[in-house]
């Protein structure tokens, strides 16, 4: 038998800190609002006059802040003050999430998915952070242990599916980190891998880099947050958004649901 459950946009938002209650998942109008507040756009604001020539090579500097924006620059091939008037659009716009603003301003199209890419890593370092110092509020997938849907003998007899409209991996996460602790004696004939081969999430707007249990594109346990332009790159490019019509593989493993 099929188990299906279906992720509607913000359906992470339930997954807070337990010392503030603070959502570690952003809904749309936040998650522009994060990105005003920490990300390349705060970074660029903060450059100098000698730094902001550089990026034209019009002057030199070690600076590493004005490093990451001429590879961000490079990498999603935008002039410097691109990011200006990105930072002036999103401050005034009245738009409700970052892809209702791609499907306006194409033009910011490479720039506004690396800040999804930089934003939602994050999140997920500090859900993943948050996960390994027990300083995680239950949340609604706690209930997938709870109620034995996820059980080891239940993945065996059920094909259990996720559709996600959600960009970040927290579900991925979540499974990778409480399962071992969860099932032991049950698994029996097979590793938590093994097991967790019988649960497909499929993101219908991409994600953050295709997920397997075995072999990921990109770590599952994110570590610490860096400032680097080709590791966001690479994982904005698996972004899509609501508008980029449906002919990728994640539209197509739906329609076969």
């Amino acid at each position: 038998m099929n188990i299906l459950f279906i992720l509607g946009a913000g359906a992470s938002r339930d997954i807070t800190w337990q010392s503030n209650n603070i959502p570690l998942f952003p809904t749309g109008p936040e998650l522009i609002q994060q990105v005003l507040k920490n990300s390349f756009l705060t970074e660029y604001q903060s450059l100098n006059q000698t730094e902001r020539l550089s990026l034209v090579g019009k002057a030199p500097t070690n600076s590493i802040k004005a490093a990451y924006i001429k590879e961000i620059c490079q990498f999603t091939k935008s002039e410097p003050q691109a990011i200006l008037f990105l930072h002036a659009h999103l401050s005034k716009t009245k738009l409700q999430s970052l892809d209702f603003f791609i499907d306006e301003f194409r033009e910011f199209e490479s720039l506004v998915k690396f800040l999804i890419a930089e934003s939602i890593w994050k999140c997920e370092n500090n859900f993943y952070q948050a996960m390994k110092s027990n300083r995680l509020n239950p949340c609604w997938y706690d209930h997938l242990f709870q109620d034995g849907v996820l059980s080891p003998d239940s993945l065996k007899q059920h094909k259990i599916r996720f559709i996600t409209f959600n960009y970040d991996r927290s579900l991925e996460l979540y499974l990778q980190n409480y399962f071992p602790y969860t099932y032991k004696n049950s698994l029996k004939d097979g590793s938590v891998s093994n097991i967790l081969k019988n649960i497909e999430i499929i993101h219908i707007h991409g994600c953050l880099g295709k997920i397997d249990f075995d072999n990921s594109a990109y770590p599952l346990n994110p570590g610490n947050p860096k400032e680097d332009a080709t590791f966001y790159g690479s994982m904005s490019k698996s972004i899509k958004t609501i508008h980029e019509g449906n002919s990728d593989m994640e539209f197509m493993a739906c329609s076969k649901v």
